[in-house]
Parts: structure tokens; sequence; C-alpha cells
């Protein structure tokens, strides 16, 4: 420590230099990104203070820069397109007698996905229907969004046939609203000639008591059971028996028989062609509300000539006529 008179000399500009020794140490403010800153000649209470208070600087500009990393990772990742959750929310199959106006309904759980925004464009060329068969033109005819924008929905138009059940995918191109080239494909989504396979029909229905008979099945295994009401359209020509099947799940594609037995209806009317329904109702919505027509003929068993009246009655004043009417035809058709 310079006695009173050097430093007086000193501040006066008297040209006097204290010995290095002599001079004054004027500690430096550690900075904030440095750890243990400050002036190293620190010691002591002093300096483990300022080391303590620069390691805890460091740590918090760290966790800040790496915060602010994170987020931009997420903000670019939000900018390359959508989050893939798609999902085809319904149906869980299509049959070809509802095929055409069916409607295919494709989700997300997440708002915004389908679209970034309210007014970006809804275009049927964004959508491609793939796996189409030979025979079948399949189309989509319009497309609807939910206000959420959370789900669309598609509707088909359908022409043509097939014998076969088939399944189609449908491929989304999202680059057509999204800044990225990644698409997606959603499907297998089966389409079935009908929700219930029904065999030929063996035997003949008669007018005598005659029976004919044909298997059903389900097209395809259920999610739960189902049971399928048979009944005649027409009770003048036969009757129907059992009056419902019941398939579970795991007998779906069990075949169960239906018969069908002739009436005499007492006309000569000939062989005669009705039909058998068949209704199923489920819980499963792809077997609920679905119906069936099954083709049968009773044949006519009435032969030879028709007379009517088959008696006749003479009064004593037809008597006294001489005279009496009656009719004669062929029983069937020649």
């Amino acid at each position: 420590m310079p006695r009173r008179s050097e430093l007086h000399n000193t501040m006066s500009g008297s040209g006097h230099v204290p010995p290095r020794n002599d001079r004054v140490r004027v500690p430096t403010k550690a900075p904030r990104n440095f750890e243990g800153g400050g002036v190293r000649s620190m010691s002591g209470e002093d300096g483990r203070r300022g080391g303590a208070t620069g390691a805890s600087s460091c740590r918090m500009m760290r966790a800040l820069l790496l915060g602010l990393v994170l987020a931009a990772g997420v903000l670019l990742a939000g900018a390359a397109g959508p989050a893939r959750a798609f999902t085809v929310g319904s149906p869980a199959a299509l049959y070809k007698d509802t095929l055409n106006g069916a409607q295919i309904v494709l989700s997300t759980a997440t708002v915004n996905d389908w679209f970034p925004s309210a007014t970006a464009s809804v275009n049927i060329s964004f959508y491609t229907l793939q796996n189409v068969p030979n025979g079948v033109t399949l189309s989509i005819s319009s497309i609807t969004r939910a206000s959420d924008q959370q789900s669309v929905t598609l509707t088909l138009n359908y022409t043509g046939d097939f014998t076969s059940d088939w399944n189609l995918s449908i491929l989304v191109n999202f680059s057509a609203f999204y800044d990225t080239s990644n698409n997606q494909t959603f499907g297998p989504i089966p389409v079935r000639v009908a929700p219930l396979v029904v065999g030929a029909v063996s035997g003949q229905a008669t007018e005598g008591g005659g029976t004919a008979t044909f298997p059903v099945t389900l097209a395809g295994q259920p999610s739960a059971a189902v049971t399928v009401a048979v009944s005649s359209r027409d009770t003048s020509e036969g009757t129907v028996a059992p009056a419902a099947l019941t398939f579970s799940t795991m007998t779906w594609n069990t075949a169960q028989t239906v018969t069908v037995t002739g009436v005499d209806d007492t006309l000569t009317d000939g062989d005669v062609t009705w039909n058998v329904r068949l209704a199923s109702s489920s819980t499963d919505n792809d077997y609920n509300g679905r119906t069936y027509t099954v083709s049968v003929t009773t044949a006519n068993d009435d032969t030879g000539l028709a007379v009517d009246p088959t008696t006749l009655m003479l009064t004593e004043e037809d008597a006294s006529a001489g005279s009496g009417t009656y009719t004669v035809a062929l029983a069937t058709l020649p």
C-alpha cells in the first residue's frame, strides 16, 4: 500500500509511478458466458462465489439454447408435412349391390391434417382409386370434408359387373395441398359380391309337396353374431324352413340349409317362379339391414283336362229343355 504522499504525487501528475508490487489490483466482473469467470487471482470466498455464479449462468444459457433448437425442429417438422395418422373411418367393407353411391370416410385424429386451412382446395384429382378389376368402372363423384377438417367423405360412382370379391385401395396425393411429396395409401377395403353367399338351388319344389334346398354362408367373418330371417314372398306357391339362420363369429363360413316346399294351389297356372327373401340383422354394420333374393320354381302337378264344373246338376226345368252347360280346358300349357 503506497504512502499518502506517494498517492498524492501520483494523482497530481508528478510523474512518480508506484512500484509494481504497490499497484492497486481492481477485480473485473465475471463474464456471464464463462464458467468460473473473473480474475483468476481471486481467491477465498469471493473466488468461490464468482465461479458458482458463472457456472449457474452457463447452465441456464445451455438450457435456453437447447430449448430453441428443439422448438426449431418441431417447426421444421410441421412445415415438412402433416402427421400421417390417417385411417379408413368407414365402411369396413363395400358390396356390389350398394357400391354405386357408397361413401368412404377417411379420418384423422389431428385437426387440419387433411387441409392446412379452411380455404384449401378439395379436388377429386388428389385421390386415385387402385386395384379396380377389369369390367368395373369406379370413380369418385364428389368429396366433402367435415367442418373440423378431421375427415373427408368420398362418394363413389359404379358401373359394370364383377363375380368375385376384390380389394380397393385409395392413393391420396398430399403434395397437392401440402409442401411435401409424401403420399399415403388407404386400404385395402374389401369389395364383396354380396354380404351373404347363397349356393345353387337343388331339387324341385312341386305342388305335390316336393322340396328344393340351397345353402347360405356369410361373405366374411363378422364382428358380432348375424341373424338371417328367411321368408316366402308367395306363400300360395311355397313355404320355407327354418324361419331364421344364426351365424356366430366362429361359424360364419359353415353353410346352413334352407328348405323350400311347394304348395298345391288348385289352380291350373303351370310352373310358377317366385322368390325367397333373406334379411340379415346384426350389431356389425356390414351385416345389418342387408337383403338377398333367391328365385325358386314350384312345378305344377295338374295334368290332363280340366272340366268346370266337375258336376252338372239339371233341374226339371233344365231337363225339359234337354240341355246343361260345362267347360273343358287343358290342365297345363301344351
